[in-house]
């Protein structure tokens, strides 16, 4: 019989005196088995060949080609000798799952797993007993290597699972870092803010002629209101900030015609240059992400602030405020001298108004017309840039003052209070600087509508900051960046 099952005949036989029973049986196959011993004393199948032992009683015979023989529940009464022998040619055992000994008197059950061809069988003398050989069941080495195999797909698929997990969670965790990188880029703060800029375009209207109508060039500057911005060349926050020149020149697109900014020494050494920031003096601490240089920020305003294809009101006057944290290094403070010099030689104000030797709030407008004011804090004394400001906010015709001081939400105990009507006669004399929260990390407006009642002419604002506050204060500035009162 070639590939296939072959069937196993179960033989039974009583015995009654003296047998000799010599039985021999080869099995020569050539199929592929993989056998385990089912530990069953009855019937079992083999697929391909395989040599079982144990004969007994009279039931002994040559088993045909692919063909095996064995005996269940033989009983021999008397003595015997039994002696069997199973062969196996041309091929290799290779496995044996166990043997089961089980006796009635003495009972034993042998079963052995042949791969292929070649187990040699076993020799045995039984007395009286009972030997039943079952053959191995093929079925259950099947089901051992399915169970083997179950058994690693499923770690290899647990791990798989596990192994994808692992990915997703990585690709979620470098996909919020990319995206926080991202928000804290200079690229990302800097384009959003001129975004934001962009907002006040589509509401001004802005008449480059409005200051030379109804006899308004020779009112003095303290009769007008300024579009004033505040550190226009930050982002977002007020510090650990980018800054940028390309937030400057927006804003002299918007109209601004004031501008205020913080002078640094750019290292600790004597021989330091200005450079533009925010931070404290004390110490020399600027705390944006990156400095501006005093020279290239000059540079750029003197290509923009004057030239009728950039500014719509370019004739305007232009105020610069420089608030000077430089713990009086002269060589830095004599350098912003000669960069100002540099840079707007033909837009200085005439000499007579050099040295503050005249009140700049008393100034008529017609002098001021197309050219560069200059307003500092402290700390211009004895050094060149002295000869060229035009006012300071340490004197008495001049004065900066928070936006608490005026402000109905901000108690008395967080702030110096004032009295509008005090306010108000200062400025119908002298000039008023108003600025919102200087040393606060975040960026915040505030209400404009007590100062612009005060009188006061530099209000200045966070233009970067686009929140309902601006509104009113675009409203008033949306024909003209000098507005009159």
């Amino acid at each position: 019989m070639k590939g296939g099952f072959n069937e196993v005949n179960n033989n039974r036989g009583n015995i009654v005196g003296n047998n000799n029973n010599i039985s021999g049986s080869t099995n020569t196959s050539s199929g592929l088995s993989n056998n385990s011993s089912s530990g069953s004393n009855s019937q079992s199948s083999n697929f391909g060949s395989s040599g079982n032992s144990g004969f007994s009683g009279n039931s002994s015979g040559n088993n045909r080609f692919g063909e095996s023989s064995g005996n269940s529940g033989s009983r021999e009464i008397g003595s015997g000798n039994n002696r069997s022998g199973v062969g196996q040619r041309n091929g290799m055992n290779r496995s044996s799952v166990g043997s089961n000994t089980s006796m009635q008197n003495m009972n034993s059950n042998t079963n052995s797993n042949n791969f292929g061809n070649g187990s040699r069988g076993n020799r045995g003398t039984n007395s009286g007993s009972t030997t039943s050989s079952n053959g191995s069941n093929f079925g259950n080495t099947l089901t051992t290597g399915n169970n083997n195999n179950n058994s690693l797909f499923g770690d290899i698929q647990l791990i798989g699972e596990i192994t994808f997990g692992k990915v997703i969670f990585f690709l979620i965790i470098l996909y919020v870092i990319l995206m926080i990188a991202y928000l804290l880029s200079q690229n990302y703060r800097v384009n959003s803010t001129i975004n934001q800029l962009d907002k006040y375009s589509g509401g001004m209207l802005l008449d480059s002629t409005y200051l030379m109508k109804n006899q308004r060039k020779k009112k003095t500057l303290k009769e007008f209101h300024v579009a004033c911005s505040f550190r226009p060349y930050l982002a977002i926050n007020q510090l650990l900030e980018y800054s940028s020149e390309r937030l400057i020149t927006r804003n002299v697109q918007n109209g601004v015609r004031c501008m205020f900014f913080d002078i640094f020494n750019d290292t600790l050494d004597e021989d330091a240059y200005p450079v533009i920031s925010s931070g404290y003096e004390k110490g020399n601490w600027k705390l944006t992400l990156n400095t501006l240089r005093f020279e290239t920020v000059m540079k750029e305003l003197s290509k923009t602030i004057f030239n009728s294809g950039f500014a719509p009101n370019y004739n305007d006057p232009f105020i610069l405020l420089l608030n000077l944290k430089t713990n009086r290094n002269h060589k830095c403070v004599n350098r912003i001298q000669q960069t100002i010099y540099k840079y707007f030689k033909d837009k200085l104000l005439p000499s007579k108004y050099s040295y503050q030797s005249r009140n700049i709030a008393d100034a008529p407008l017609r002098d001021l017309m197309g050219r560069l004011v200059i307003i500092t804090s402290q700390g211009y004394e004895n050094s060149n840039l002295e000869e060229i400001i035009n006012g300071s906010w340490n004197t008495e015709h001049l004065k900066k003052i928070s936006y608490k001081s005026l402000d109905s939400d901000t108690s008395k105990s967080d702030a110096i209070k004032l009295n509008i009507d005090d306010v108000k006669i200062f400025n119908n004399t002298s000039l008023s600087i108003v600025v919102p929260e200087e040393e606060s990390f975040f960026t915040y407006n505030y209400d404009p509508s007590p100062f612009f009642t005060a009188r006061c002419q530099f209000i200045f604002m966070n233009y970067q900051l686009n929140t309902s506050y601006m509104e009113p204060y675009i409203t008033k500035f949306k024909k003209s960046s000098f507005v009159e009162m």
